[in-house]
């Protein structure tokens, strides 16, 4: 029991891999103007980073708290592989969970971008900087 646990936490890991790329890609098409697209674009990432063709996704977009903003919840599950534990239990299905988000600033396009929102200096420059990005959000 104790290897097909040990499995089981590596395909979890897996999986939230999977579910991290597949929220992504959904955002990326969304901040490109391709709604529609976002779907497909998160279950091929999903594929291309572990989760099976049986494997099932469920995708939900919806209108951000904050103004011009939308956010991107992505949920996966899939069956796994029973070596030992076969003799007790019939199936196992494990499931991670992903969400990203969008905000449109200005025409979208963003130069620095920091994915931590509540570190008070995600961003930090010292020494003599400068830094010039006159046609970013």
């Amino acid at each position: 029991l104790a290897v097909d646990a040990s499995a089981w936490f590596m395909q979890q890991r897996e999986l939230q891999t999977a579910a991290d790329a597949a929220a992504l890609a959904a955002a990326y098409e969304i901040s490109v103007g391709n709604t529609d697209g976002a779907d497909a674009a998160a279950r091929r990432e999903a594929e291309n980073n572990g989760l099976s063709a049986a494997g099932v996704m469920d995708l939900e977009i919806s209108d951000g708290e904050e103004e011009n903003s939308t956010e991107i919840a992505v949920a996966l599950s899939d069956e796994t592989d029973l070596w030992f534990s076969q003799i007790f239990l019939e199936s196992v299905t494990i499931g991670a969970s992903a969400t990203s988000a969008v905000n449109q600033m200005n025409d979208g396009s963003a130069c620095i971008l920091s994915l931590d929102e509540t570190e008070d200096q995600a961003i930090k420059t010292s020494g003599n900087v400068q830094i010039d990005m006159p046609d970013c959000g």
